[in-house]
């Protein structure tokens, strides 16, 4: 994997999972990038973004609404041809994130020691979004955070902030109120540019809220 931007070294990789890798894990990725490349911080400078699909062929180029929306958003649609998710994949990111708990699980089956950092793209903002909180006293610790770790551009620092919160997140699984899998779920919308835009819309905030945690807490020391 390349740093986002060309940018070196990189200290923590995400990859976005969906099934063919030309609609959901698209639109999850070139948000990612283009929330990064507007933010200052050596969360975005030590950051690669990727994706990747359970059953791509790869060197498709992304669905044309997928196009289309990212253009709407002032998001990067270059450069891009699908991959087949691989347990190598798996295994070199520091975090995984899919549309569909099916797909978490493929993922999962592919590298079972990756259970830890792999999760929905809505379920792991819920997630941190509890941890964050400190539900029920848990996670008070998870956030604490030495206000010059990381502010140097350390890539240690940066690979171990993020590392910690990818923990709590994973150690909030079945500590907060039950939510039935299909919640956390992006399923694959119909062919029509209206329900890829509010597909778009639901990446979106699932990838902003997971993302802008760590960058937060990495950037700012906030919690």
């Amino acid at each position: 994997m390349r740093p986002i931007g060309g940018r070196s070294p990189v200290a923590f990789r995400v990859l976005y999972v969906c099934v063919h890798n030309v609609c959901r894990s698209v639109l999850a990725e070139r948000l990612a990038r283009s929330y990064l490349a507007n933010r200052q911080g050596a969360f975005a400078e030590h950051v690669y973004v990727g994706s990747a699909g359970t059953r791509a062929i790869p060197g498709q180029p992304m669905h044309p609404y997928v196009g289309d929306v990212l253009r709407t958003r002032d998001a990067d649609i270059g450069d891009f041809t699908s991959k087949r998710l691989t347990a190598r994949l798996v295994m070199e990111s520091d975090l995984v994130l899919a549309a569909t708990a099916e797909e978490r699980d493929r993922a999962i089956s592919m590298a079972p020691a990756a259970l830890g950092r792999t999760f929905t793209i809505c379920e792991f903002a819920r997630l941190v979004g509890l941890a964050e909180r400190g539900y029920e006293g848990f996670g008070v610790d998870a956030f604490d955070h030495d206000e010059n770790e990381g502010a140097d551009g350390s890539e240690g620092g940066v690979a171990r902030t993020a590392g910690n919160i990818v923990h709590a997140a994973h150690q909030m699984r079945g500590q907060g109120p039950y939510v039935p899998p299909v919640t956390d779920d992006i399923p694959d919308p119909p062919p029509t540019r209206e329900a890829f835009e509010k597909c778009a819309d639901r990446v979106e905030k699932g990838v902003w809220g997971g993302l802008g945690l760590i960058r937060r807490v990495i950037d700012h020391g906030d919690r």
